[in-house]
């Protein structure tokens, strides 16, 4: 079963203004008209990933304010029982809020299988000590973190994740199950490969169609080796037709491409994890 390990969903109420406001500040920071491919609903979601054969999608929500956690994570764990198996949701932390050590270990305890971090939406350094605070809790409590890295198109300089950054916390907080998202750093190819590629860490492969040459991807995706990588789409902000299409024009092998879009994100979902 496929699985996109990099999603992003919202309930009914919100979604229409939430995916206007976030399409005009991509318009306001990049002057990008960017088509979203769902309507940003979770039934949308799972409709998207239907068409492209896809089983499993795991959402990944985002805190942009102190204090917003709990109550994303109470409606999150209420989508994922309802989902039949079609969602993982994750759990939206901020680094500013308080209590996060116990917030993590009541998380693992609800049966949470990781965390989502973005520096950029919450204006945190990736290696600041409130990050490597929550990194170590996720760490204690066997959660995968998720964290954007690299550039992001809707949000102005300065950058919070660059690839560097990412070491630094990785280095601090080892043992750490860390998805660097958007090939280990949007729009910063030659810091992925000098600084992250072999290391224990996994990529995925959202957003990337348009911005990255699928020969420099399947380069990138060897040197830092195929069960270090999973499949993603950032949906609504990539189709994950165009994101599977990508996948493909990378010239990956048939192994290759199972571990891809399949074998890795079981290993972490179910645990097992294979670095």
């Amino acid at each position: 079963m496929i699985t996109d390990f990099h999603t992003h969903a919202m309930p009914d109420s919100l979604a229409p203004r939430a995916l206007s406001v976030l399409t005009g500040g991509i318009r306001e920071v990049s002057g990008v008209e960017v088509t979203p491919a769902t309507d940003f609903t979770y039934a949308g979601l799972v409709r998207a990933a239907d068409a492209a054969g896809i089983g499993r999608s795991v959402v990944l929500p985002v805190a942009t304010r102190p204090g917003q956690a709990d109550k994303i994570n109470a409606l999150a764990r209420k989508v994922e029982a309802d989902s039949q198996g079609k969602i993982v949701m994750f759990a939206a932390v901020h680094p500013a809020d308080e209590d996060n050590g116990s917030r993590l270990s009541r998380l693992a305890d609800e049966g949470f299988r990781g965390i989502k971090l973005h520096p950029e939406f919450q204006r945190e350094y990736f290696d600041s000590e409130n990050m490597i605070e929550l990194l170590k809790a996720a760490r204690d409590n066997g959660l995968c973190a998720v964290t954007h890295a690299g550039a992001d198109i809707g949000v102005r300089p300065p950058v919070h994740g660059e690839p560097f950054r990412i070491r630094a916390a990785l280095e601090r907080v080892p043992g750490l199950v860390l998805v660097a998202a958007h090939l280990g750093g949007w729009m910063m190819w030659d810091e992925v490969c000098d600084l992250l590629c072999g290391l224990p860490l996994f990529f995925d492969t959202s957003f990337l169609s348009g911005y990255i040459e699928p020969y420099r991807l399947r380069d990138i995706i060897r040197a830092h080796g195929r069960r270090r990588v999973l499949f993603g789409s950032d949906s609504p902000w990539e189709s994950p037709v165009s994101a599977l299409a990508l996948l493909k024009a990378a010239g990956l092998g048939a192994g290759e491409t199972e571990d891809i879009t399949e074998k890795n994100a079981d290993s972490i979902l179910n645990r097992e994890i294979r670095l």
